[in-house]
């Protein structure tokens, strides 16, 4: 890893004072070996060492998880959730792992008449039932567990189990309520790109069109929860994820990020206005550009691509903002029991004010925890408030890009090629330092935070001045 590292940072060095833009380009080249060199490591050889045990702070992640998103379709929590640590690249969830071995003992042990009439009428029949749905199961990379800029992308992950429960018009599923949606675009959209596929050798099919759509729900409504610190945490899994234009499975890098730049621009529009679109959301286009061949995340040069790419952003937008209600998401189309529960996590926890955000910024470039604001109110002078998940989620990234990152590439070059190249360990340690301090903070944010949410019962929250 260190040769690796004294590569990258012998390389910025040296580019960092060049004018060519074809130096930049040979850089960036090096770098995306880089990057596969580590995702080999990762996926290959990390398997052979002792797996560390989960951070307690995702931990503390998980049950913010469990308390705010998982009692949207389960009001009485029963649902367990597990976040683990593996070795692949970019997160996974699955359902109840144990589920067919349960049932199989289950059945074995029915086999058994005696025992069976015994189970029966006694407390263990309470637990004589396994459902597939009793627990999620979500996977991290280990090389990511405390990396909080990547946990956003957890609740994408958590999304895919929440669209199971997920009701569409007439009780057709997403497939069908789209192509009604689309009417005209029909065969433009089916017959040429989404075809029916088999899934190996199982009896039920599923279309390209539906992974599609199940993707970009998952993505959008992820997006609604977390906020948007969601596009960047995605922005980084897709960097570093390389895929075709057209999948059977997932759609364009950029027509995914696209959409969430979409549903931003419309739930969270004066922070995007204010904070987001030019600078920071500009930039992640700009690198994922130079990064990635055009080719393998770009749909805008194929016409019918941006076509189908409009109907989702219109579809996805009349599924998630049927009201057009100013203050955010108050309804998830033809599902009121979810979103009565969803309009009471969105009034509390995402409703994301730009001068809070820039509060919350400053005090991170300080070095400071931000787990609660300080707020001026009617009858009280000052008064604290806990902040939540989705306000230092993306207080931390909007940090990365405006301090940590400027920080971080001065060090590189304000060090000697000789100290790059002979004592690396050093010149590692004083950037490991700045990104430990940030990190730090945003880890003791979120323990205080979820002390402070126990203790302080605010239902809604309202406009604040810091």
């Amino acid at each position: 890893m260190y040769t690796l590292l004294r590569f990258v940072l012998f390389g910025y060095n040296l580019e960092s004072k060049a004018i060519s833009n074809d130096n930049y380009e040979t850089f960036f080249s090096s770098l995306k070996k880089v990057l596969q060199s580590v995702n080999e490591l990762h996926t290959k050889h990390l398997s052979i060492l002792p797996r560390p045990s989960e951070p307690v702070e995702l931990t503390r992640f998980e049950r913010v998880i469990h308390k705010q998103i998982v009692q949207l379709t389960d009001s009485k929590l029963k649902k367990d959730i597990s976040i683990s640590l593996n070795e692949d690249i970019g997160e996974k969830v699955y359902g109840d792992n144990l589920f067919e071995f349960k049932r199989t003992i289950e059945e074995f042990i029915n086999e058994d008449a005696q025992f069976r009439d015994f189970v029966k009428y006694s407390s263990l029949n309470k637990n004589s039932s396994f459902e597939d749905n009793e627990r999620i199961n979500i996977t991290i990379p280990r090389i990511d567990a405390s990396n909080t800029f990547r946990w956003p992308s957890l609740i994408h992950e958590m999304c895919h189990s929440l669209f199971q429960s997920v009701k569409f018009n007439n009780n057709n599923n997403i497939v069908d309520e789209f192509l009604c949606f689309v009417d005209g675009e029909e065969n433009v959209i089916y017959d040429e790109y989404f075809h029916w596929l088999k899934n190996g050798d199982h009896d039920t099919t599923k279309s390209k069109l539906y992974h599609w759509l199940e993707e970009c729900w998952s993505d959008l409504f992820a997006c609604i929860l977390i906020g948007p610190s969601l596009y960047f945490s995605q922005f980084i899994v897709f960097l570093n994820v390389e895929e075709k234009v057209v999948t059977p499975t997932h759609p364009p890098h950029e027509f995914r990020l696209d959409l969430i730049e979409s549903i931003i621009s419309h739930r969270f529009l004066k922070l995007y206005n204010e904070i987001l679109a030019d600078k920071y959301i500009a930039s992640c286009e700009e690198l994922t550009t130079l990064l990635q061949d055009d080719d393998s995340i770009s749909f805008k040069g194929n016409p019918n691509l941006t076509k189908i790419f409009i109907a989702f952003d219109l579809f996805f937008k009349s599924h998630f903002l049927p009201n057009k209600k100013e203050g955010g998401v108050s309804e998830l189309a033809f599902n009121p029991e979810i979103s009565a529960s969803l309009n009471k996590l969105v009034n509390k926890y995402v409703r994301i004010h730009p001068e809070v955000i820039r509060y919350l910024v400053d005090r991170l470039k300080q070095g400071l925890p931000i787990p609660s604001i300080k707020t001026k109110t009617h009858g009280v002078e000052y008064e604290e408030i806990p902040t939540y998940v989705q306000e230092i989620f993306l207080a931390s990234w909007i940090s990365r890009f405006e301090d940590l990152i400027p920080k971080v590439l001065k060090t590189i070059e304000d060090s000697k090629i000789e100290d790059i190249v002979d004592n690396i360990k050093d010149t590692f340690e004083n950037i490991k330092k700045l990104i430990m301090r940030h990190d730090q903070a945003i880890l003791k944010s979120i323990q205080v935070s979820e002390w402070f949410d126990f203790l302080i019962k605010e239902k809604r929250r309202l406009y604040q001045t810091p």
